[in-house]
């Protein structure tokens, strides 16, 4: 994807044919570009049609991507009304979207019970994105979805990950873990693309073989 402002570069895989991790980058008005990943609940086809109907929502209402707040608040009903199963329930989706004002140079974001992206701040510094959270998609109705600002500054790294990064299994049967992540987070780099494929190495090596679970996706973006 190519936002103004940013370094960007992503990774995707699926466990099985059909995955249903999404990232997506939607251009906004003045200067400003919205950034999704999500993660609906099981694997497979299954999965892929639901991420498939959230996709085209979104895409059908661009107006409501301006907020974080109301994007997920929009796609939250949307999910409730035309994903719920013979037996009422619908399956979950995890989402964190935010919306990066290339001009003021600030992050505003909302997040759906998503996995805390990792802030790399030029200092050397990590932290969790972990505010304005709230019950994943698809859950309950009317859901009130708060959204936070910060700066971000030239150098600053943020990476936005699904949840089978994290829950990577060894031969031992331990997880990749938050911890193993900022490690490779911390290694020497000089662009987005080389943080995702030292990310993608350090899993793999991990995993020393071991079949991935889950669907893996990583969104990387650097201020210029």
């Amino acid at each position: 994807p190519e936002v103004e402002g940013l370094d960007v570069a992503a990774f995707y895989a699926t466990a099985h044919r059909a995955g249903g991790d999404y990232y997506d980058v939607f251009p906004l008005s003045n200067r400003r570009s919205g950034i999704l990943i999500a993660d609906v609940s099981g694997h497979g086809a299954a999965a892929a049609v639901v991420m498939a109907r959230m996709h085209a929502v979104l895409h059908a209402q661009p107006s409501v991507l301006e907020s974080p707040s109301r994007t997920l608040a929009f796609a939250n009903e949307q999910l409730l009304q035309r994903c719920r199963h013979r037996d009422n329930m619908v399956t979950f989706v995890t989402a964190f979207y935010a919306v990066y004002d290339a001009a003021a140079r600030t992050v505003t974001y909302s997040s759906a019970g998503h996995n805390p992206p990792r802030l790399h701040d030029v200092d050397g510094r990590i932290c969790s994105i972990a505010g304005a959270r709230q019950f994943p998609l698809g859950i309950e109705c009317d859901v009130a979805f708060d959204q936070e600002q910060f700066p971000l500054r030239q150098g600053d790294e943020i990476l936005l990950y699904t949840d089978g990064i994290v829950e990577a299994g060894n031969p031992a049967g331990e997880m990749f873990g938050v911890d193993r992540l900022d490690e490779a987070l911390l290694r020497p780099h000089d662009s987005a693309r080389d943080v995702v494929d030292g990310i993608v190495r350090a899993v793999d090596a991990f995993a020393d073989g071991t079949p991935f679970a889950d669907d893996r996706t990583i969104l990387a973006l650097r201020a210029r």
